[in-house]
């Protein structure tokens, strides 16, 4: 009876009998099993290689996210530029926040900031329309256009034959006492700069507001300007012919409106008067096409 050994040799067992060949076999399988043993430990061994200098990026990584994110204790300045968001504890503390995006947590934490002044986010799509009425004093700190924003509807549609989101009525109401006309483009415009706080023209018409733009040394009168030289919280005023009247309305580019409303192609804010009152329409993103006849109007902190 012929037995194969572990080096693949042929050979012959001792003797005839089934015992001592299952005794040779089973040294064989010995052998084998070592051998696998052998192969599993190496196998192991750059495993763990892997292991360790995942480990070693991951840490890397994580050293580079923390060191984005700086804290100013003398300031109490916060800054972050991480991608994926912060929840850092200095939200609960800090009273000026820059950061790129702001995670569930940490906006929880804003919200219980007291001492918070100025708040920069670049993205707060993710924020709750309760978290931005709680947040928006100092998200609209001498922003007028981010102001606009966030009191505005998202579609044009949201805000015919209505006075608005409920911001766009506190804003209104606390900045603009005198405005009783809430589906005004100029009542609008009066919110979206008075709730910056750069200033305090408020007027309920296009006339009004042109007047103290011209008695105003802070704003300056541009002229017509092409959309890449236009600066977020520019303000347009349209001259409308045939009897229609002028407008004015606030721009913010598509960059700045997807930072609350990412899948907007809008690029400003207005409201609109209308004879009908119930065709009338509150703030809401809306398109600036630049034809017709139009001029800027920019505040001088632009």
């Amino acid at each position: 009876m012929a037995c194969v050994s572990h080096d693949g040799a042929s050979c012959r067992c001792i003797s005839r009998g089934r015992e001592s060949c299952r005794v040779f076999m089973c040294c064989v399988s010995i052998r084998r099993v070592f051998r696998c043993s052998v192969s599993l430990r190496r196998v192991c061994g750059r495993l763990a290689v892997a292991m360790i200098f995942g480990l070693f990026l991951s840490l890397l990584i994580f050293s580079t996210r923390v060191y984005a994110c700086d804290y100013n204790s003398k300031t109490k300045t916060f800054t972050c530029d991480c991608e994926d968001g912060t929840s850092s504890k200095y939200l609960s503390k800090a009273v000026y926040v820059k950061a790129d995006y702001v995670t569930k947590q940490g906006i929880r934490r804003l919200v219980k900031n007291k001492k918070l002044k100025t708040l920069e986010v670049q993205d707060f799509s993710n924020f709750s329309e309760d978290e931005l009425k709680k947040l928006y004093l100092p998200m609209a700190k001498d922003n007028i256009a981010v102001a606009a924003l966030l009191f505005a509807y998202e579609n044009v549609d949201d805000s015919v034959g209505n006075s608005g989101t409920y911001l766009y009525r506190k804003v209104l109401t606390k900045f603009c006492p005198s405005i009783k006309t809430f589906r005004s483009c100029a009542s609008a415009v009066s919110a979206a700069i008075n709730g910056a706080r750069v200033s305090d023209i408020e007027s309920a018409s296009v006339a009004g507001m042109v007047s103290a733009f011209k008695a105003d040394d802070e704003w300056h009168n541009l002229g017509k300007l092409p959309e890449e030289r236009m600066k977020p919280g520019d303000i347009i005023l349209i001259k409308r012919t045939g009897g229609q009247r002028n407008h004015v309305q606030v721009w913010l580019g598509n960059d700045v409106v997807r930072r609350r409303f990412p899948n907007s192609t809008g690029n400003s804010v207005s409201a609109s008067y209308d004879d009908s009152y119930s065709k009338a329409r509150s703030a809401a993103v809306a398109t600036f096409r630049f034809t017709g006849r139009y001029y800027v109007i920019r505040h001088r902190k632009k």
